[in-house]
């Protein structure tokens, strides 16, 4: 810290990463409550897929992470303890983009027919992304020492305002931006196939997920502006939202999908009762659909 206007910058860093941090695990409790019902009836009751294994990588790894991460970064520590414990934290990130990367891919495939193109393009993706992540979260990286001399105890979190770990943040960002713009792209692509060859059934596809990979784009594009911002102190401040935010939405995605396969009874029940309607428009009996429609609203 070069004097009192860098002091008072640094200040400003750890008082609005601190919110950050704390706001983030509060939603992620927010969201694991909201969503409880839902995920113990399609998720935890159900058999073990691949997207059961993502879905609990992507809910409870951030949850039980950011315990961690809390503790390091909001409180207020010793030098010495801060540097033996900033790398172990900082590792923990990792598997956060990992996890929501490799669900989104999961889906990508999927929505795409399970096309062996879409699948090899994604997955070299996902591989660089492994190696950014690890390069980049898990390497050596150093504190802010001004701000231990001016306060003596502090969090335990990376200096972000430039250098190497400015390079290796923004690669890391970078691909992730990549690999959603490409899953994207191509189920976009491949919902306009389906729809030209099939009707309303790209619509569906539109429906059930596409909305998700926009939103994760979003986050991604976001945290990349504000990495990439004139402001390089608040760097850090958007790789968290975007390791969380990312998670949450694979989460509901995974639930969203899961609730169009597993319908409750009501649902079947209106489903069924529709048919019943639909194939009475074309009968003489018109007393029969009307009790069809009575019994429809009581439903």
């Amino acid at each position: 810290m070069g004097g009192p206007d860098s002091l008072i910058v640094g200040l400003e860093y750890i008082a609005s990463f601190r919110l950050a941090i704390v706001a983030l695990y509060m939603l992620q409790v927010y969201d694991w409550a909201l969503q409880f019902g839902d995920e113990y009836r399609l998720v935890l009751k159900a058999r073990w897929t691949s997207a059961k294994v993502g879905y609990l990588l992507c809910r409870y790894y951030p949850l039980l992470a950011w315990i961690v991460i809390l503790w390091a970064w909001t409180g207020n520590h010793k030098k010495s303890l801060c540097e033996s414990v900033l790398k172990p934290v900082h590792c923990l990130l990792i598997p956060m983009q990992l996890c929501s990367q490799g669900v989104m891919l999961m889906r990508a495939y999927a929505f795409t027919g399970r096309n062996k193109i879409v699948l090899v393009l994604l997955g070299l993706c996902y591989f660089a992304a492994i190696g950014l992540n690890i390069w980049g979260l898990g390497a050596k990286m150093s504190l802010p020492h001004g701000l231990f001399l001016a306060l003596g105890r502090t969090g335990c979190f990376p200096d972000h305002s430039g250098g190497v770990l400015a390079a290796r943040m923004a690669a890391v960002i970078s691909v992730a931006v990549l690999m959603d713009f490409i899953s994207l792209t191509v189920v976009l692509l491949h919902c306009f196939k389906i729809r030209s060859m099939q009707g309303s059934l790209g619509l569906m596809f539109v429906r059930q997920g596409l909305i998700s990979f926009v939103v994760v784009l979003l986050v991604n594009v976001t945290a990349a502006i504000v990495y990439f911002g004139r402001k390089s102190q608040y760097n850090g401040v958007g790789l968290p939202f975007m390791l969380v935010l990312s998670n949450l939405v694979a989460c509901r995605l995974i639930l969203g999908l899961s609730r169009r396969a597993s319908p409750t009874d009501t649902k079947i029940i209106r489903q069924h009762s529709q048919i019943v309607r639909d194939a009475l428009d074309y009968s003489p009996d018109r007393n029969a659909k009307r009790k069809i429609d009575v019994w429809l609203m009581m439903i």
